[in-house]
């Protein structure tokens, strides 16, 4: 069962009604300031960050001495510039853009836990007119969520791995939307890159849909959380505080009931869909289990060396980063310690 836990807007809130109360200066232990933690989502808020907007509603970030805050970037580089610039302290995006980042840009990051052990991407056709491999590309308009972002990487890699060059394929923003399905029928587009919610959805409604996931041609660690290097080096205790909060609620939602934690989380934050929190329940639940989970309850936040070698691999095969040294860019120091 889920705890009401006081937001830090109730809590203001009830600490205004007490003023008049009396009370003896002397057994008045002096107050602890709250650390502030930001943490960046690389797209909007929504529920495919439930464990960290739950970390903030489920008090779990309180429980650790922090002040934290949730704030969803209008990209992956937004996310990785605020936190580079000491705006925010911590943010999570694709293990690819995050290695990509790092080894193109030099960003001083390092993840310190993954919380998807495979990519949430899909590429989505219609039956009566399937795009079932790499190799199907060519000749093909593919709709993406961005240009330079994850999906467009990964039509990249996918292209690239299968001999095909990005100039015989056509590639669209398209959004991320079940409503794409409309754009293949009307003939504006083949397929689509989106995410597992909008494959979710399609799912739910039978829709007559072929969908391969993007790790079939570029395994990697599907989105991490990352933060500064000085960070982890100067302050430890302060990212180990981190982790074990959003290890918190993570473990609540993986135990459950997670439709009263979608109701207490929409509370708080504007979350799409949430006039339906049991759908979001049920898609939070399949997440926990096909993502989460992937590589066992035993790697749960795990950083995995196999994982991040195959992202290395690819990478480097078409051409976009050469990185020799994967161990480098991770951590499982905290990981070990949660």
């Amino acid at each position: 069962m889920v705890e009401e836990t006081p937001t830090r807007r109730r809590v203001l809130a009830g600490a205004a009604t007490a003023t008049g109360a009396v009370a003896c200066p002397a057994l008045m232990r002096q107050a602890v300031a709250a650390e502030k933690l930001v943490f960046m989502t690389p797209f909007g808020i929504s529920i495919d960050f439930l464990e960290m907007e739950n970390a903030v509603s489920g008090g779990f970030w309180a429980k650790q001495g922090l002040d934290a805050s949730v704030v969803g970037a209008p990209g992956t580089s937004v996310a990785l510039s605020q936190v580079i610039s000491g705006q925010a302290q911590f943010g999570m995006c694709s293990g690819m853009d995050y290695m990509r980042a790092v080894a193109t840009k030099g960003a001083p990051l390092i993840a310190v836990a993954t919380i998807n052990q495979r990519p949430i991407f899909s590429v989505v056709s219609l039956k009566d007119k399937p795009v079932r491999n790499g190799q199907d590309f060519a000749g093909k308009t593919i709709g993406i969520l961005s240009f330079g972002g994850t999906t467009d990487t990964y039509v990249d890699l996918i292209a690239g791995r299968s001999g095909i060059k990005r100039s015989d394929l056509k590639v669209v923003v398209a959004g991320n939307s079940p409503g794409e399905v409309e754009l293949i029928r009307q003939g504006r587009i083949d397929c689509f890159v989106c995410t597992f919610a909008v494959l979710f959805e399609l799912q739910r409604q039978n829709a007559p849909i072929e969908a391969w996931g993007v790790d079939r041609y570029a395994p990697s660690p599907g989105q991490v959380y990352w933060t500064r290097r000085d960070l982890v080096s100067k302050q430890p205790d302060y990212v180990l505080r981190v982790l074990r909060g959003l290890r918190g609620s993570v473990d609540e939602i993986i135990a459950g009931p997670i439709e009263p934690i979608v109701v207490r989380v929409a509370r708080d934050f504007e979350l799409p869909g949430s006039k339906d929190p049991r759908n979001l329940a049920n898609l939070e639940a399949a997440v926990a289990k096909d993502y989460w989970l992937a590589e066992g309850k035993q790697n749960l936040f795990r950083n995995l060396p196999s994982l991040y070698q195959a992202a290395a691999d690819a990478l480097r095969e078409v051409g976009i980063a050469d990185i020799r040294d994967p161990e480098s860019y991770y951590t499982n120091q905290f990981v070990d310690q949660l």
